[in-house]
């Protein structure tokens, strides 16, 4: 009898072991999986820009994301993005033209999200390229920085 008390011990031991372990390997997982899709939806947000670029000549001048939303509305690439990371977020958006001697633009933009962490520093910083804050997401010109 004393064995079977023993062992029940430490099937229980096993048991909510299992649970810590399978709970936080399903929180890395989904941690992860979040990460993807914001910068899946990043990528998606930041072709429908470049197809402005092509269209107009220049990036959208937008102070936020709505603003954006509603000088890309005509667009075809817009239908279906979401706003907002997938932490439940809404992305920041920022851009600039820079005017050309021969008249066209040289133009710049960027899309971050803040992350699982929820913590955005601001643009001014990253287009100075001083760094940036850990877990934001920082998508521009077509590639993560």
């Amino acid at each position: 009898m004393f064995n079977e008390k023993r062992i029940d011990m430490k099937l229980k031991k096993l048991a909510v072991l299992s649970l810590i372990f399978s709970f936080l390997f399903s929180t890395v997982g989904s941690s992860e999986e979040k990460l993807q899709q914001t910068k899946r939806e990043m990528v998606k947000i930041g072709e429908a820009i470049e197809n402005y670029i092509i269209d107009t000549g220049k990036a959208p001048q937008a102070d936020n994301m709505r603003e954006l939303a509603s000088l890309l509305e005509s667009s075809e690439d817009i239908t279906g993005l979401s706003l907002k990371d997938a932490w439940g977020k809404t992305f920041h958006y920022t851009a600039r033209n820079i005017s050309r001697k021969n008249g066209d633009y040289l133009s710049q933009y960027w899309v971050a999200s803040s992350g699982e962490n929820e913590s955005f520093e601001g643009f001014l910083k990253y287009i100075l390229k001083t760094g940036r804050q850990e877990g934001e997401v920082i998508y521009s010109n077509g590639d993560f920085v």
